[in-house]
């Protein structure tokens, strides 16, 4: 037996969703046996679900969450079976360490989808093309009776979780929320790592050049030019907006004609493939190299309107 998925993952709903489909086809099933084993965790909003390998292989080789929405949703109402009808999302995660090639190949960024549910919020949810009926609800042929399911999230590999933002901004909300003190040490070690990951992300976007397969130069020149053209026109912009004058307003201009930043190839190459990676990299040297024209352009300008 091999788990299938490390963990389901089912988040609290912050928001009261109603829906006004009948589910007495889904209320029969309760008595059948689950289709599946689960392990659940003490805190019963995390379980593993366990396959034997014909069924993994099933999953995993033919992309069964993209490819047969008949079996997803068979699998969310066999969850509905153990947990309550009272989350907004359920996350699939693979329990392997890199997302399996089946699943790269057929996903944008190679480590996930995204199958929406329901959605009762006017202006979201949907295509501009097809938002002729933008409010809309499936969570009953998913098995939650009481319409609160919103979506389905399938992320390919456990590394997904294992983000070291995503525990540093919960800490840094549990430090606001009860009001700590940050230790003087604690703060200033974090300020060090600060300085020390500018220093790593620059290394890693020149080992990146060096291995840099150019996708489209042309593709990169134009939307570098997009970026340092168009970020001080926006910039400018929102000065007149904020009624911003003075020092303020020359921060924020030269701060607008900035090229595109480093941190961007860092994300990419955590969850885009290598071609996206390439384009990214494209862009930023594309638009640094502009900038050296474009920057003494805007300081220039910043010095004499706003000094």
């Amino acid at each position: 037996m091999k788990i299938f998925y490390k963990s389901i993952i089912l988040f609290c709903s912050i928001l009261l969703f109603f829906s006004c489909n009948s589910i007495d086809d889904l209320s029969k099933q309760e008595d059948e046996e689950l289709i599946y084993k689960y392990e659940k965790h003490k805190n019963n909003r995390v379980a593993s679900l366990i396959m034997d390998d014909v069924q993994y292989n099933d999953w995993v080789k033919n992309n069964i969450f993209k490819s047969d929405v008949e079996k997803v949703m068979k699998l969310t109402k066999d969850i509905y079976k153990e947990f309550p009808d009272k989350y907004d999302f359920i996350i699939l995660l693979l329990n392997e360490y890199e997302t399996p090639k089946s699943l790269e190949t057929t996903s944008a960024t190679g480590d996930g989808f995204f199958k929406t549910v329901s959605n009762d919020i006017n202006g979201i949810g949907c295509i501009i093309a097809q938002c002729t009926n933008p409010i809309y609800s499936n969570s009953y042929l998913f098995g939650s009776s009481e319409g609160k399911l919103k979506g389905v999230l399938h992320l390919g590999n456990r590394r997904l979780i294992k983000n070291g933002p995503i525990y540093g901004i919960i800490a840094a909300v549990l430090f606001l929320y009860f009001d700590w003190d940050v230790p003087g040490y604690l703060e200033n070690t974090t300020f060090l790592l600060t300085y020390t990951t500018i220093f790593l992300v620059l290394m890693a976007l020149g080992v990146a050049l060096t291995r840099l397969k150019v996708v489209s130069w042309t593709h990169a020149a134009i939307l570098g030019a997009v970026r340092v053209i168009l970020g001080p026109i926006i910039g400018f912009a929102l000065i007149n907006f904020l009624g911003l004058t003075g020092f303020m307003a020359g921060v924020l201009l030269i701060q607008s004609a900035m090229p595109s930043a480093i941190l961007t190839y860092l994300v990419g190459s955590m969850y885009s493939n290598k071609r996206a990676v390439d384009n990214i990299a494209s862009i930023i040297v594309s638009s640094t190299l502009m900038s050296f024209i474009t920057i003494p352009i805007v300081v220039y300008l910043s010095l004499r309107f706003f000094n």
